[in-house]
């Protein structure tokens, strides 16, 4: 409705400048700003996951099956960046949600146990939810079309852990697209 009501770029515009502010420090409510900006990031993070999903790689697909390999490829990079961008917006808006803000130091142990352990404790509430869920959405799916590269599957069981707690804290989140 957002998007619909004032245009995309207004809303990109107000979400860059709600995390410049953010990121700058600037109070302006609190919640109503940890709100705004999650509601944003998130927002932009499922579109990306749509269109790259939804659009994008069918051309892929046809590109492929058509032999017209130098657009597939060029299909594949859009495919890859976008649910790259995706993934990042949708880790801010976990890290927005992050209390003591250990996150990202828990995220580079790549160590299961310890990432699980960590959002267990600090993720607990259904405003995590949804944060939670297209970050491992997109992240996955980054993994997923990263044809095989290996520095990205590493990151593979993390990214799954994500999309398993936001399942833990409601299994019905998006039509229960999660499981």
């Amino acid at each position: 409705r957002l998007f619909a009501r004032f245009g995309v770029c207004r809303v990109v515009a107000v979400g860059l400048a709600l995390t410049a502010a953010s990121a700058a420090g600037v109070r302006t409510g609190g919640h109503v700003l940890l709100g705004w900006l999650t509601m944003i990031l998130l927002g932009l993070a499922k579109t990306y996951v749509s269109y790259a999903y939804g659009w994008v790689q069918d051309e892929w697909e046809l590109a492929d099956e058509k032999g017209e390999f130098e657009k597939a490829d060029r299909l594949e990079q859009r495919i890859q960046l976008m649910y790259r961008r995706a993934a990042d917006l949708a880790l801010r808006a976990v890290r927005a949600h992050d209390g003591t803000g250990k996150l990202d130091e828990k995220l580079k142990t790549d160590k299961v146990e310890v990432v699980k352990a960590y959002l267990a404790e600090e993720f607990t509430d259904q405003e995590d939810v949804a944060a939670l869920y297209w970050a491992g959405l997109a992240w996955g799916s980054a993994i997923a079309n990263s044809g095989g590269d290996l520095s990205e599957l590493a990151h593979a069981p993390v990214a799954r852990l994500l999309l398993e707690r936001s399942i833990e804290l409601d299994p019905s989140f998006n039509d229960a697209g999660g499981l």
